[in-house]
């Protein structure tokens, strides 16, 4: 019994960017698809094209692009000779460790096989050798530009953390040095200020931790009732508050 044919192409891009491959096809002809790079999935649940049509189809193809081979490299007969040699001991120790595995080898074999060094050397290896190691040097090349890729990524986040943390250094300095500065115009450590009934001690000056916005933290109290509570201030509350420095101290 013939395996059943279909008319349905190889690949289906639906326009949701998912690449799926046909993996199966029904006994009525219809082709059933898997997405591209997923294990082995049963037919019960891939989809047909008529399925993926719901989804919009973008493109489709009826085979898949065939990889382009590297130019072989350009390798003297003296440098083939010798990345022969070596591969073919590599093949020669391994067999006769598997048949024999006598320790006077590569010298001679104690086995009654007659086995020597050159016995079960690769023919054509010479031949292959310059595409072999072309192919290995784009595989490495490409990997080369991913780490590359991946060490400039790293830099740049590096470049912007250290952005960051410059801001914030200079950001800090900047508050610490209006802080020290008696004619910036901001609650002061050591002073108690007053607005009307109210009374704010300051203790403290320093830059909040989540914001970074400069904060005073003082005892904010009323003399008239005895009302006392640990209080900050933030800029907009000088700003708007009218207060005024009444003395060192508590009060």
């Amino acid at each position: 019994m013939s395996a059943p044919q279909t008319h349905d192409p190889l690949v289906v891009n639906t326009k949701d960017g998912v690449v799926w491959q046909r993996r199966a096809v029904t006994a009525e002809g219809r082709g059933l698809y898997a997405v591209t790079g997923s294990c082995n999935c049963p037919e019960f649940l891939m989809a047909t094209l008529a399925e993926l049509a719901e989804h919009g189809i973008a493109g489709s193809a009826f085979a898949l692009p065939m990889p382009v081979a590297p130019k072989p490299v350009s390798l003297s007969e003296q440098q083939i000779e010798a990345l022969a040699a070596a591969g073919n001991r590599v093949v020669n120790d391994s067999v006769h460790e598997r048949l024999c595995m006598c320790d006077t080898w590569p010298e001679r074999c104690l086995s009654s096989g007659g086995y020597f060094m050159g016995l079960w050397d690769m023919s054509g290896l010479e031949s292959a050798l310059p595409a072999v190691i072309a192919l290995w040097e784009q595989m490495r090349g490409a990997e080369l530009e991913r780490l590359r890729s991946r060490v400039a990524e790293l830099e740049a986040e590096r470049h912007s953390t250290n952005e960051a943390l410059d801001d914030a250094v200079q950001a800090l300095r900047a508050r610490e040095t209006a802080s020290a500065d008696p004619t910036v115009e901001f609650f002061r450590p050591g002073l108690t200020y007053e607005r009307a009934r109210w009374q704010f001690q300051c203790l403290a000056v320093a830059p909040a931790p989540s914001t970074a916005d400069v904060v005073a933290v003082g005892f904010l109290f009323r003399e008239l009732d005895g009302t006392s509570s640990v209080h900050r201030m933030r800029e907009e509350d000088w700003a708007h508050g009218e207060w005024v420095a009444v003395e060192s101290g508590g009060a």
